[in-house]
């Protein structure tokens, strides 16, 4: 009997049911937007850092196309508190907050989301609500909140008589939480038990599969600690319905069963229905003849886009009948980075040496938040992989997604199966498929306009500008129209300086009369910010002893919250920068430039020549590594704006296109294991001599992208229990990440013995990583 199973099932696919990828119907760009944070809880002094994330929800990539990206904290009046724009480049951003005087409350909430993103009704943005330590709440019982909530969705959203199936149950408190429960029974209206002892997960979701029978209705019963009975019924069964059954916890397949009673199978005998599965604007579909023997069917994973796809059976007007959401698993398009995460002491401080396991994974982005172990300060809702790959197909913000992702199990398969039971059609009803159009309200965003018109231009001679910015050194070209106006976009950062020079036909520069236009109107939001305001947990109380009230300050003695204050990079003003004990950062200017025209030059005086083994170029310190145990010179690696480069791509590079470099110091003393390298920070645009940029008219920026601050400790005073509790070790919002060789970072330990390492990130071919780990460091 079972291997006739097994063979229908092969005979349905084979000739009953086909796939056919459909094609997108428009180029709508739909991005999903999520932030890493250090942590959720803050005192006043400290900063909020965030990583950002931007994400093509279609494509699955990093998005390429918006470039700006509005945070903003409100707080739970809906009023601003504060808003900025930052620049994201190839889906990553990063910022922050100062958490300063202007926060006089205990709770606000974090946005992040694109202009364009508000054209589309589907999308939300980013939401986060943070907490602000005005006193720390001690540890006592709470009082258990009073009521309970039971709902039931069956699955496809009916049920149908004389057949089996299948019903989803969630059991929540009156807070919303879900509740582990082992106790639940499934009665008949007569008082018949049909199941007990029917469990939940300790997300409150559970599952149960009965015959519903013709003339009975059904109720599901709960009794809880103080003997009072809830009881909830199920909806009325219908007849001379088709139902879908799936079953999603095999490796390679998907599992569908068509479930009616059996006079439905016989008088419907070849009917065809239209099976559809869908993603976004992504379309497969097939069809299924009714058999009266055959009733079940086998899908292969990879026939399907990977993540959360709809599956739609139409009847032959092509209305639905039943639809169902569910996760598609697979292996050859799997979204997770594998991560390796080594570490060694080295003094005071933790090197992290991070690989990715994945060969096909050639760069990614990482961030991570580096907390005591104790921490009670990190609660985010959602991790990246929930944010990405859930989040946007669920009705509304939903708590506890990330423990989907937590790990690729099949008990959390099953667990978040049921839950996308109760999901229905999520954001992305069956209409959503159909040809649209939108009015676009909310332009993308690329940069800031630059406006303007070159009053004494010569336009048989002079056709266009050359625009450079003094921090960034970004650049562009602009052509002049006929009427001598000119309009460009460019990454302008606020309180920068903007340079524009007249361009001949034969690249001769010339300072000319200009008037320009910098205006930027702050786009309008239309969201709710108050929405969900409520969809974060509370601080867990801190152990009473820990806590002595008349000391509650998380900061050591002298240190002063000061409010936010424009602060120029400290990479911009100073000429050398200690990076670690052995490097440092040199930020190359036109000294540099007229001395050593070449990196070659500049490098040989650094001590570092170039040297070919087997034909292959590699950069070697002229100096002794380790006179005694070889080898005595060590080679160099390379870098160029964080990619791994061979040396002789770099070997003819003139000084002038560099911005900045880091060297490693070679020097006595050095085991022959130092990683020694050089970094190198391209400038961009081309190098203006100095001679030639009274060339240039300079205005100032008064609007534009909001200029991440380095990491910094506020003053905290370690050997309190606050800063275990709610203070922060480190935070590095973008650490890059290649297949070729590890990366490794240093981080100080603050006297701890144990922490927590909270990593996120996204590669450029759209894989992505959420997770922890604790590290635990030998005592002496």
């Amino acid at each position: 009997m079972k291997k006739i199973f097994l063979f229908s099932f092969v005979q349905i696919i084979t000739s009953g049911f086909y796939l056919a990828h459909g094609q997108e119907k428009s180029l709508d760009l739909l991005e999903n937007v999520h932030l890493h944070l250090n942590k959720t809880v803050f005192s006043q002094g400290e900063r909020l850092w965030f990583a950002a994330y931007v994400q093509d929800q279609k494509a699955k990539l990093p998005s390429s196309k918006t470039t700006n990206l509005h945070v903003g904290l409100f707080d739970l009046k809906g009023e601003v508190v504060k808003r900025k724009i930052y620049h994201v480049e190839s889906g990553i951003s990063h910022g922050d907050f100062a958490i300063d005087s202007t926060f006089t409350n205990s709770d606000y909430m974090l946005i992040a989301w694109t202009n364009y993103s508000q054209n589309y009704k589907e999308l939300q943005p980013y939401r986060q609500k943070i907490k602000i330590l005005n006193q720390v709440d001690k540890d006592k019982t709470s009082e258990k909140s009073k009521g309970y909530k039971l709902n039931v969705y069956p699955e496809g959203g009916r049920l149908i008589k004389n057949a089996f199936n299948l019903v989803a149950i969630q059991l929540q408190d009156g807070l919303g939480n879900g509740i582990f429960q082992d106790s639940l029974c499934l009665v008949t209206d007569k008082g018949k038990i049909v199941q007990n002892k029917i469990t939940t997960s300790k997300q409150g979701y559970g599952r149960i599969g009965f015959v519903v029978e013709d003339g009975k209705e059904y109720y599901l019963r709960f009794g809880n600690e103080n003997n009072q009975l809830l009881t909830q019924k199920l909806p009325q069964a219908v007849s001379d319905r088709l139902g879908i059954q799936l079953y999603n916890t095999l490796d390679e397949n998907i599992l569908i069963n068509f479930i009616g009673s059996k006079k439905f199978f016989k008088d419907s005998e070849h009917k065809v229905y239209t099976l559809v599965i869908f993603q976004n604007e992504n379309l497969f579909t097939g069809k299924y003849v009714v058999n009266g023997e055959v009733q079940s069917l086998r899908i292969d994973r990879n026939m399907m886009p990977y993540g959360i796809n709809t599956i739609v059976l139409l009847d032959d007007k092509l209305m639905p009948v039943t639809h169902r959401m569910f996760f598609n698993y697979r292996q050859d398009d799997a979204r997770d980075m594998p991560l390796e995460i080594g570490h060694a002491i080295d003094g005071d401080s933790l090197i992290l040496n991070i690989n990715t396991k994945s060969k096909t994974i050639k760069s990614a982005s990482l961030s991570l938040s580096i907390l005591p172990t104790e921490s009670k300060a990190y609660n985010p809702n959602n991790s990246l992989t929930s944010s990405f790959l859930l989040s946007p197909y669920f009705k509304k913000e939903m708590n506890g997604l990330k423990y989907y992702m937590y790990d690729d199990n099949k008990q959390l398969r099953y667990e978040l199966d049921t839950r996308l039971i109760f999901e229905g059609w999520g954001r992305y009803h069956w209409d959503s498929t159909k040809q649209r159009g939108i009015q676009v309200q909310f332009m993308m965003e690329n940069g800031f306009q630059v406006t303007g018109k070159i009053i004494d231009a010569d336009l048989t001679k002079e056709k266009q500008i050359y625009v450079t910015t003094g921090d960034n050194k970004a650049f562009a070209y602009g052509d002049l129209k006929n009427d001598k106006t000119f309009n460009l976009n460019m990454p302008l950062y606020a309180n920068d300086s903007i340079g524009i020079t007249l361009l001949g036909n034969k690249g001769k520069l010339r300072k000319a009369k200009i008037e320009t236009n910098f205006t930027y109107v702050i786009p309008k939001i239309i969201f709710d910010p108050l929405q969900y305001s409520c969809s974060n947990q509370d601080i867990e109380p801190v152990p009473e002893e820990d806590i002595d009230m008349t000391q509650n300050n998380i900061f050591g003695k002298g240190i002063i919250a000061l409010d936010e204050v424009s602060v120029s990079e400290k990479s911009l003003k100073d000429d050398k920068i200690l990076v670690s004990p052995y490097s440092e950062l040199k930020m190359i200017d036109d000294e540099d430039i007229q001395k050593t025209p070449s990196l070659l030059a500049y490098l040989t005086k650094q001590g570092i020549k170039p040297v070919y083994v087997d034909g292959v170029m590699y950069f070697q310190s002229n100096r002794m590594i380790n006179p005694i145990k070889p080898p005595h010179y060590e080679y160099y690696s390379v870098s160029v704006d964080g990619r791994p480069t061979d040396p002789g791509e770099v070997v003819s590079m003139p000084l002038s296109s560099i911005r900045a470099i880091v060297v490693t110091k070679a020097s006595m003393g050095f085991s022959s294991g130092t990683n020694f390298f050089i970094g190198i920070q391209l400038r961009e645009g081309f190098y203006v001599a100095p001679e030639k940029r009274d060339k240039f008219v300079k205005f100032l920026i008064k609007k534009g992208f909001s200029r991440p601050q380095e990491y910094f400790d506020p003053g905290y005073d370690l050997d309190t229990k606050l800063f275990s509790y709610f203070g922060a070790i480190d935070w590095r919002p973008r650490v890059i990440l290649s297949n070729e060789k590890p990366t490794s970072i240093s981080i100080p330990l603050h006297k701890k013995d144990k922490v927590v390492l909270y990593v996120e990130g996204m590669g450029i071919d759209g894989s992505l990583i959420s997770t922890s780990k604790v590290i635990e460091l030998p005592t002496e």
